[in-house]
């Protein structure tokens, strides 16, 4: 069973339940890896630690978007097969796969664009080598076939050439085959056509049409409930414990160049995009103003968050053009990471409205085993909040058994 989550970022929360990488230098492809809803260690694999796959996984939904991104770094070029090399092509090949499963409301607002999607329960996306992006509703497909409505759609045929033979309408498209999907210029001859039919047909016909055309509106349909979820899926925040964070910030508009999913720029880019959401056409200072209400709001949110791992939430000042970040009465390294760590969430519960999906790499790099074992236990909690997906910098990181699951990346 699951554990229930304490805490909630408005309802509209979407788990990561399994993911699989492949196609990186250096890693043989993975396996598929089940994720629990709490704090998950990742151990190492061949050819490559964990933090890789951490890595890699970031890019299934980067904290700000494609904006800035890098890609994956040194992907395959070629495979092997039967003794020889094949190219790979990157608009092809995924590399990053993760499945998630869908919340009531989600569901709820899906079924309200197709009825079908009232049967949503995993939705598959992953990340194309060319850093493309795709999404499925596993077992439900996202468009009809020329098989599903042939017989109507031909017997409307025959009613029309009976009735106008010269109507404008003309013959449906030649050599359809059974298997072809309803998509494309395909789709789009056959609604023409059906609004054109339409046009001259009585009461019996209305209804074949109607269901035909449903049938060919499918695909679109489907592409509004992708955008959707897109605009509901977590991000995934990758984080590391040399990245740190500078006193002040300056706020701009313009989000700096980087890496926005992990590497440096990360609060920078996070910082911007919150400060685009305030933009007013008056004076800076009623910008501040709607920042600092954002920054509050969001921190009412995480406060018991905060609370159950025994810190106050790290204090955002703003004055003329700057953010200067505050965490009173902690210092040394495992403290600064943990201020780096709840900044970081209260910026993507400010911006995005709900907390990522956490990737921690090393965390307790250079930090004695009493603060490492300390740090593992404010994790823990977190989890209880956010998934968190931690890749260790020592072995001993295993032998701590507060982890709600423990993940060993073996070759496939």
């Amino acid at each position: 069973m699951k554990k229930k989550m304490r805490h909630s970022s408005g309802g509209r929360d979407m788990k990561l339940i399994k993911f699989r990488i492949r196609c990186l230098t250096g890693m043989a492809d993975s396996d598929w890896q089940d994720l629990g809803a709490g704090a998950t260690l990742i151990g190492p694999r061949p050819g490559g630690g964990p933090g890789i796959v951490l890595e890699a996984l970031q890019h299934i939904n980067p904290p700000v978007g494609a904006s800035g991104r890098q890609g994956f770094a040194d992907p395959l070029t070629h495979v092997r097969q039967g003794g020889y090399a094949r190219k790979i092509n990157p608009g092809k090949k995924t590399a990053a796969i993760a499945v998630f499963a869908a919340d009531l409301l989600l569901i709820h607002e899906l079924s309200e664009i197709d009825p079908d999607l009232l049967e949503t329960d995993r939705i598959e996306v992953g990340r194309r080598l060319d850093y493309s992006r795709w999404l499925n509703f596993v077992e439900i497909a996202s468009s009809g076939r020329w098989s599903d409505i042939a017989e109507p759609m031909l017997t409307l045929q025959l009613w029309l050439d009976e009735k106008q033979p010269l109507h404008p309408a003309g013959s449906l498209p030649a050599n359809l085959q059974a298997t072809d999907r309803l998509t494309g210029e395909v789709a789009e001859r056959l609604k023409e056509w059906l609004r054109q039919v339409e046009a001259v047909a009585d009461g019996p016909r209305l209804s074949q049409i109607a269901s035909c055309r449903q049938a060919v509106e499918r695909h679109e349909r489907f592409t509004r409930a992708r955008r959707l979820v897109e605009d509901r899926l977590p991000s995934f925040v990758l984080l590391h414990p040399d990245q740190g964070l500078r006193p002040v910030y300056s706020l701009d508009d313009r989000a700096p160049a980087g890496d926005a999913g992990g590497g440096k720029g990360l609060f920078d880019h996070l910082l911007a995009r919150l400060w685009q959401k305030s933009a007013t056409p008056g004076p800076v200072a009623e910008r501040q103003l709607l920042l600092q209400q954002d920054l509050a709001a969001s921190a009412e949110k995480l406060g018991s968050l905060a609370a159950d791992t025994g810190l106050a939430l790290p204090r955002f000042r703003l004055t003329e053009g700057t953010v200067a970040i505050e965490q009173a009465g902690l210092s040394g390294p495992a403290a600064a990471r943990m201020t780096h760590l709840f900044s970081v969430l209260l910026l993507c519960q400010a911006v995005h409205g709900r907390l990522p999906v956490l990737l921690l790499a090393e965390f307790e790099k250079d930090l004695s085993r009493p603060e490492q074992v300390n740090l593992f236990e404010r994790i823990r909690e977190i989890g209880m909040s956010c998934q968190v997906v931690y890749a260790p910098a020592t072995d001993h990181a295993a032998d701590w058994d507060g982890w709600s699951g423990k993940l060993h990346l073996d070759a496939s």
